[in-house]
């Protein structure tokens, strides 16, 4: 009987969802792509208190999933997973397991075998970390006047490669790359190599946020009323929810998560490697809190509220879940709209992961919120002396177009509007922004805490080298003499995403790509006295990318920028090494009239290139996509 009533009730919500859902429709599998559409999903979980964890996602179709050893075919866990979003983690003292799902009628499947105990083989200081954000794979094509969804590709399927690329160095497996290192002011060949491209094995993943879009194709006007294909929210300045049905959004996130998480190279990284997720505004409701209307007097919007619980509700279960948060004190966190920060540790190296999102009022000029400010506080106070700290916030703390260009494009796309109030220094952020610098320099100065600043955002890679000048005299100029690195940052945003390639838009593009110092020097008040930061970008380029920190006991540590070069047409990796020691001024800063004579010639600054750079070979040939 009770078999019965699981059947009928099955039939009836799929028959319900079926009906209200028909018109979100994200791409059918295409396996040239990369792209397996799959409503069931595994990943490798964070391991907490010396286990190794996985993380699973059934659906109404299949809500049972077995854990099993390989070997034995013992079943280790068998679960019934719960509705809406099917999710959970589980426990295994395995290096190596099978996942399978079944439906009520226990007909099961394997789906993958995951391996988490590679975490815990990656022991020492020599380790690597991978990173990516704003993963923006699908776009919308009109087809016959209708509207349809497909996979974006790029450029001789620039997509696909760097997606097969972040599969290739998380696995560790070698590659084909031409070697260059940087000499004066230019790149002297090394040699070609057959190897992998970083030192030190990966260990772990870092998300910078926009890990999903929940307005999905949003670049992609409708025409004559059509009802977008994909996405959930209206393309515009403060965009509402199509539809006000929370039963339909909840069914909208199981799509969009299951289409998400259904590119076979970024899975076979994540059955690896387990995450730690950052969150931002597109996981939610572009902008969010940056737009104006989602507080009045406190109390968040009631045409909002819904929609925006249920979008943070999923990045729990679908991210935050598989981080170092325990299961039920992160579902924990949707009560009264708690931030999600947390601090890890790994391999002794000290992180900790912002939210930008949950506290964000513009109202009220706020972005961490109070609750946030202490417990990071706390968490900086616990450091001892001399050590490098990852400090993961999804929006770039320096790195920002500068403010006429973003004037201009608020003029022809009224929406970017929030896209500028979202940054560190946006006027209404400013305050947060400046207690920051000033906390993060105290400790930098103090206690020789030296940050490893990681965000996304922005569409675009970036390494960057932070001066701090902590005591300005000079009519607000940066004094080289008195300056010292603060830290280093490195974006990593838009591993998939929709890159401008023709007419004034690229013209636009490159512009805003030109310039190397956002906003040039941040001033903020340091001890009752006018600081600067100045942030020196090393290498910034518009394109699909990801990123990684290499930490290493005897060399120094290095972060890399891995992307695909629209001029060149190839894959490219430039690294920088960290040198926190490094004064000013420096040679290596400066090109000179007489290189012979350097001392009685004239020079004029220029921030040099990246230690290093490679061209990746790869073979891969561009794939067209169906429909």
């Amino acid at each position: 009987m009770f078999l019965y009533m699981r059947i009928l009730l099955f039939l009836l919500i799929f028959s319900f969802q079926f009906t209200i859902q028909s018109q979100i429709q994200f791409p059918t599998a295409n396996a040239g792509l990369g792209y397996e559409k799959s409503t069931v999903h595994a990943r490798v979980a964070y391991p907490l208190n010396n286990q190794g964890r996985v993380w699973v996602k059934g659906s109404l179709e299949h809500p049972i999933v077995k854990i099993i050893e390989p070997d034995s075919a013992k079943v280790l866990h068998q679960v019934a997973l719960e509705a809406p979003f099917y999710t959970d983690v589980l426990a295994v003292n395995l290096k190596e397991v099978t996942v399978q799902f079944c439906d009520v009628l226990k007909n099961c499947f394997t789906y993958a075998t995951l391996y988490p105990g590679h975490f815990n083989d990656i022991k020492g200081k020599d380790f690597s970390v991978l990173l990516y954000g704003c993963f923006e794979p699908f776009k919308v094509e009109y087809e016959n006047d209708t509207p349809g969804s497909a996979i974006f590709e790029g450029e001789h399927n620039s997509g696909f490669r760097v997606r097969n690329l972040f599969k290739t160095i998380a696995k560790a497996e070698p590659i084909k790359f031409r070697d260059s290192v940087k000499s004066n002011r230019s790149y002297t060949f090394n040699g070609q190599s057959n190897t992998t491209l970083l030192s030190s094995t990966p260990k772990l993943i870092i998300t910078t946020g926009d890990q999903v879009y929940v307005d999905a194709g949003y670049g992609t006007p409708m025409k004559n009323g059509d009802i977008h294909p994909i996405s959930a929210w209206e393309a515009k300045r403060r965009p509402k929810p199509f539809d006000t049905s929370l039963v339909q959004y909840t069914s909208y996130l199981n799509k969009l998560y299951n289409a998400s998480y259904s590119f076979t190279e970024i899975e076979t990284a994540h059955q690896h490697l387990p995450v730690l997720p950052a969150i931002d505004d597109h996981e939610l409701r572009d902008g969010w809190g940056s737009q104006g209307d989602e507080y009045e007097e406190g109390v968040m919007n009631p045409q909002l509220a819904g929609h925006y619980m249920l979008g943070k509700q999923a990045f729990i279960e679908h991210q935050l879940l598989a981080s170092n948060y325990p299961s039920d004190k992160a579902r924990q966190l949707l009560d009264n709209n708690l931030p999600l920060h947390y601090s890890f540790t790994v391999n002794g190296k000290n992180g900790y992961v912002f939210d930008l999102r949950s506290a964000r009022n513009i109202n009220s000029n706020t972005v961490l919120g109070e609750e946030q400010w202490q417990h990071f506080k706390k968490w900086l106070a616990t450091l001892e002396r001399d050590q490098e700290v990852i400090l993961v916030t999804s929006v770039p703390l320096t790195l920002r177009p500068l403010k006429w260009i973003e004037d201009i494009a608020k003029l022809f796309s009224p929406e970017l509007r929030d896209d500028a109030r979202d940054g560190w220094n946006s006027r209404n952020n400013r305050a947060e922004r400046d207690r920051l610098l000033e906390l993060l320099t105290t400790y930098r100065i103090e206690k020789d805490i030296m940050p490893i600043f990681v965000s996304g955002d922005i569409h675009k890679s970036a390494l960057i080298e932070i001066w701090v000048d902590p005591n300005v005299r000079h009519n607000g100029k940066l004094d080289t003499n008195e300056s010292m690195i603060l830290g280093y940052e490195v974006v990593s945003s838009g591993i998939s995403h929709e890159f401008i390639k023709t007419g004034v838009a690229k013209s636009i593009f490159k512009l805003i790509e030109s310039q190397r110092i956002g906003d040039g020097l941040i001033e903020f008040d340091y001890k009752d006295k006018m600081a600067s930061i100045y942030p020196m970008v090393r290498k910034s380029i518009v394109a699909q990318n990801f990123a990684a920190i290499e930490f290493s006991e005897s060399e120094k540590t290095r972060i890399h920028t891995f992307f695909y070069n629209h001029t060149s047409e190839s894959l490219e990796q430039h690294y920088l090494e960290l040198d926190f020691d490094k004064k000013m001024p420096n040679d290596d800063y400066f090109i000179y009239t007489d290189k012979d004579d350097k001392q009685n010639s004239k020079k004029s600054f220029a921030p040099p290139m990246p230690d290093g750079m490679r061209v990746i070979t790869d073979s891969i040939q561009p794939q067209k996509m169906k429909r």
